[in-house]
């Protein structure tokens, strides 16, 4: 009889099917965790999507709600309201931020991809501050044609007593695009 020692070793067989379960779960959690963190981009490009259009939204909604009427005739360097721009007339204020005789003008208009704000101070003795600032970037023309900023006026331009508006801004990140679009009408003071 042949007396042979057992060894305590694989063999080749099980050190490849071993090898081969390995890669099989080493690359599906490789996977998973790859997907995940582009989920996580992705996201957040929607977060900041969203929070980007909703704080333009509240700014100029709160103008308005401030303003005292929407221009709707060009008044010397001062351009009408369209359904591109925005153009409303406001109480100048005094640096205490109380009304003094005069008014102010802002302007919202889109510029490339930025949300602009003009302001026009009529009197010296505003505190205001003249002068255009960015109120958010990110908010871009759709293709086709379609604006991503668009301003109604009810019941028309000349006499409106309240102002619509339409935001829309897109984002792409790892070739997915996101759009959001918010709308909002919003009354004029004392109108």
């Amino acid at each position: 009889m042949n007396n042979r020692q057992l060894s305590g070793g694989f063999t080749v067989m099980e050190v490849l099917i071993a090898a081969s379960i390995g890669i099989v779960v080493v690359s599906a959690v490789l996977f998973l965790f790859i997907r995940g963190n582009q989920m996580f981009v992705f996201d957040s490009c929607y977060l900041d999507t969203q929070k980007n259009v909703r704080l333009a939204l509240d700014n100029i909604s709160q103008d308005i709600r401030r303003a005292g009427d929407v221009v709707s005739t060009a008044i010397g360097s001062i351009p009408a309201s369209t359904s591109q721009q925005l153009v409303l007339e406001v109480s100048s204020i005094n640096v205490s931020g109380d009304p003094i005789a005069g008014n102010d003008y802002f302007m919202y208009k889109l510029n490339g991809t930025t949300l602009e704000k003009t302001t026009w101070i009529a009197l010296s003795g505003s505190a205001r501050t003249p002068g255009t600032k960015n109120i958010s970037s990110n908010i871009s023309k759709l293709p086709v044609g379609s604006l991503a900023l668009t301003f109604g006026y009810v019941p028309a331009l000349a006499s409106a007593t309240r102002v619509t508006i339409s935001i829309t801004s897109t984002a792409t990140v790892m070739n997915k695009t996101h759009t959001k679009t918010l709308n909002t009408s919003v009354k004029l003071r004392n109108k």
